[in-house]
């Protein structure tokens, strides 16, 4: 009997670990940026606030210093995964992030959309970032330039070349139903 194959597990690097790692050596100085600058992402189902923005940089703020969940060990290097989305499907989900040391990204499953939103309600409770919604099956991708140059204003070192700028991701996050295909009957095909 011989084994199944089993799929190699793909191995994506991705240059928003540079801008995490520069968000993180800002310490303190985190605090000259707008915290309602979205952070580049192409993984959160959430939204926040009236606008119903994509993920912004105080509201993950919130998560890195608050929730244990966010941060964890990089599967690749051993180094820090720092979440840079959330969400999921019906029984599937949790963190998506990027590791600050190798670039890899990573999950951190905890379970489907309806447990991620439970999960993380708390931690936006009485803060300046309230949850306003979900995308079931999608996500609302946080565009790359305003950080970027906001972080190269501040003279901050280390990001991505700007060509990184004009890169498109799909987002990681998506649910196609696609339509059978209607078979031929018998008595159609003469």
């Amino acid at each position: 009997m011989t084994e199944p194959k089993r799929k190699e597990k793909e191995v994506v690097v991705d240059e928003n670990g540079k801008i995490i790692r520069a968000l993180i050596e800002m310490g303190e100085d985190i605090e000259k940026l707008d915290q309602w600058l979205p952070l580049p992402q192409n993984s959160c189902c959430v939204v926040f606030g009236e606008k119903k923005s994509p993920l912004p940089l105080g509201a993950i703020r919130i998560l890195w210093e608050n929730c244990p969940e966010a941060i964890w060990k990089c599967e690749h290097c051993g180094g820090r995964v720092y979440a840079d989305g959330m969400g999921g499907l019906l029984v599937v989900g949790g963190f998506s992030g990027v590791c600050i040391d190798c670039n890899l990204r990573g999950h951190n499953s905890i379970g489907g959309l309806g447990i991620v939103m439970n999960f993380i309600k708390p931690y936006f409770e009485n803060s300046d970032f309230p949850i306003k919604g979900a995308i079931f099956g999608g996500a609302s991708k946080g565009i790359k330039k305003p950080m970027y140059e906001a972080l190269k204003e501040l003279g901050v070192k280390g990001l991505p070349d700007e060509s990184w700028l004009e890169q498109t991701e799909e987002t990681i996050v998506s649910l196609t139903i696609k339509k059978p295909e209607k078979k031929e009957s018998k008595d159609e095909s003469n």
